[in-house]
Parts: structure tokens; sequence; C-alpha cells
């Protein structure tokens, strides 16, 4: 395979520019600054799901939940779903800004959990729980 050059890196996969599919709206306050670093996961079902900063007046972050609408396979814009991750504790909510990080996400598989007071057991979807 031949590598791919950008301007500053050669990747040994095919990489195309396709622009920006999610940009801040006018009427939503939560994004008044930008909505930006999106980390991204494709759901079960195969749909691709985003999970951005979105920065209000006063450099104020929130993480947003946003679903990538296709057509012909290509991603053209996104649904959104709401905030997914709101600041709550003290060193969150700073005067002068605040709010959470970027977000990192990853697909994990269906799992169950049985929980007796704070001790809980996790197993995987295919793993019995235990009786």
């Amino acid at each position: 395979m031949k590598p791919t050059t950008t301007a500053s890196k050669e990747y040994r996969f095919p990489v195309a520019r396709l622009g920006a599919i999610m940009r801040p709206e006018p009427n939503r306050p939560e994004e008044a600054w930008g909505v930006l670093n999106p980390g991204g996961v494709r759901a079960s079902d195969g749909s691709m799901h985003l999970f951005p900063r979105v920065v209000a007046e006063g450099n104020y972050s929130r993480i947003a939940h946003a679903r990538v609408l296709f057509e012909a396979g290509r991603p053209v814009a996104v649904e959104r779903l709401g905030l997914a991750l709101e600041p709550h504790e003290s060193y969150e909510l700073a005067q002068g800004g605040g709010g959470v990080e970027d977000a990192r996400v990853v697909y994990v598989p269906l799992l169950k959990s049985s929980c007796v007071s704070s001790r809980c057991v996790v197993q995987h979807e295919r793993d019995p729980l235990p009786r």
C-alpha cells in the first residue's frame, strides 16, 4: 500500500479530509465559545456517536452527545442528543472558567452487574452471573 501524505504526517492507510460535520449552533448557549475535540465511538448497532466538548460563555465546558448522520456512506451532519456530562464538583465550577475536560470514549460490550452494598461484580454478557 502506498502511504498517504498530509502536510505533517505519512499514513499507511487512506486518509481523506471530508470537512466539518458539527459546528457551534448560535441558539445553543452551551456552544457559544465552540464545539471541539470530540471523542467518537461506534455503538453495537453500527451508529457513530460523538462526544465533543462544548464551551459556553466564560470558558465553561460540558460534554455533549451527538449521533453522526450519513448520506451514501459519508458523514454529513449530526443529530444533537443532549449533554452527556456536566460539571458538579467545586473544582469544576471555578470562577473565570471551568467545567470538564475532553471526552475519551471506547465501546464496551454490554456488561451485566450484580451489586450488594458497595461491592459490585461485573461480568461480560457472555459470562453467566453467579447465582
